[in-house]
């Protein structure tokens, strides 16, 4: 197939371990993007205004809420919701306790449930990830990997068994990320990329309908952390991370975001059809955010309280234990973290049901903004959601987040968009 292999910057936090023990650098990292998920430099980045700024703000307005401590059975979630959304505004809801699926109609009424626990046709034992092809829902199930197709309905079609090549090689089964039109499927891979030892790779890869596989995109890692036995870290494994990217709501593609410099803030997005071929590419600039001194004093404290209870994990389950620890615990986070001044140009980002695109631009640890593109894939408007909503999905009128209270109650809401939409320049 014709789509070459393309080096990931590497954008997260990177390691030139030194005395330091292997351990306790993975909870550093891992310690760091619990804080803010970003990496930054010594060098200062003087605040100023951004064109973005100008952009017109559209406001988020309830539509209908689902969950809660006193919601009914079929809004009662568990956990979290893996969401997927018709243009309809029909909305399926993936029930990972329950292991079924609830489908709602546009107002936020109950339809339907399907799906459940068991190894039987239709049923799951670690249901995963949902979504749409066409008019077909897809639900993927971890360990075993497979992807299980549905009507709209509820009844089930068929099954796809994952591939040997879409299960980690580390003995984690990734299984496909999403379904795509045609038969085809996306996945991520962790996969050993060769010397020297411990070299890995997160891949993101299209299989058609016949088994051909392509390579979209790849996140080396030169440095992943290992045991002495050869297994990951619990935070080296985490930071294990494929390159930004979204699945398009009906399968008809995937978008990747990638850039060198975070100082820059250009950001190159390539969209791939299920053939893996590039569809169209485009470099836009998006004005760095730096990152308040206090936010970087916060890291630092979080990363240096991870490593004194690593050390002190360490020394009481081996005391004879030979390791070095060069300086206090804030000077071992500080010198490896290597913090930058920004922060990354986007945190996340999501093709919306009418097939334009959405970037989540962080402000600040727990505040971002969502820029989207208009259909030349130049920046129209700009939401806002509550602090701790994380977009699902988005049309050019509504929007649906995902939430939790002070009590770990899950919530789903829809919000319609408030405001006038630029036409496309």
């Amino acid at each position: 197939m014709g789509c070459e292999f393309q080096r990931w910057p590497e954008t997260t936090i990177r390691f030139q371990p030194k005395q330091t023990d292997r351990f306790v650098l993975g909870w550093v990292t891992l310690a760091s993007f619990l804080v803010a998920g970003c990496s930054v430099d010594a060098s200062g980045v003087a605040a100023g205004e951004s064109i973005l700024d100008d952009l017109p703000a559209l406001q988020p307005v309830p539509v209908f809420e689902l969950g809660g401590i006193e919601a009914s059975r079929y809004e009662a979630f568990s956990s979290v919701p893996p969401l997927a959304v018709s243009e309809d505004g029909t909305l399926w809801a993936l029930d990972r306790t329950t292991n079924e699926v609830w489908r709602y109609d546009s107002t936020g009424a109950f339809v339907l449930a399907f799906g459940g626990r068991g190894e039987g046709p239709g049923e799951f034992e670690n249901p995963l990830n949902i979504g749409l092809v066409g008019d077909t829902v897809w639900v993927r199930n971890m360990s075993p990997p497979f992807v299980t197709l549905f009507s709209p309905d509820g009844n089930a079609l068929r099954r796809e068994v994952v591939e040997d090549w879409a299960v980690s090689r580390v003995g984690v089964p990734e299984g496909p990320e999403a379904m795509l039109a045609g038969g085809a499927s996306f996945s991520t891979a962790i996969v050993p990329w060769g010397e020297p030892a411990g070299v890995h790779e997160v891949a993101l890869t299209v299989s058609s309908a016949e088994g051909a596989v392509d390579t979209l995109s790849f996140t080396r890692f030169p440095n992943a952390f290992t045991y002495p036995s050869g297994g990951f870290t619990r935070g080296g494994y985490w930071d294990l991370r494929p390159a930004l990217h979204a699945v398009a709501p009906d399968g008809s593609g995937v978008v990747v975001a990638e850039w060198e410099e975070v100082l820059t803030g250009n950001v190159t997005l390539t969209r791939f059809g299920p053939d893996a071929e590039p569809q169209w590419k485009d470099t836009l600039h998006l004005d760095p955010v730096p990152l308040d001194g206090d936010v970087a004093d916060s890291i630092i404290a979080v990363a240096a309280g991870y490593v004194r209870d690593a050390v002190e994990r360490r020394e009481q389950s081996d005391p004879g234990s030979t390791s070095s620890w060069p300086g206090d615990a804030e000077t071992i986070a500080r010198d490896e973290l290597a913090l930058q001044a920004v922060y990354p140009p986007i945190r996340s980002l999501l093709v919306a049901l009418d097939g334009r695109i959405w970037l989540e631009r962080p402000l600040a640890p727990n505040r971002s903004e969502w820029i989207v593109l208009d259909s030349a894939r130049t920046p129209a408007f700009r939401v806002t959601f509550p602090p701790g909503h994380e977009l699902s999905a988005a049309s050019l009128t509504s929007a649906w987040t995902t939430h939790t209270d002070t009590l770990d109650v899950p919530y789903v809401t829809r919000y319609a968009l408030d405001g006038v939409v630029p036409q496309a320049r």
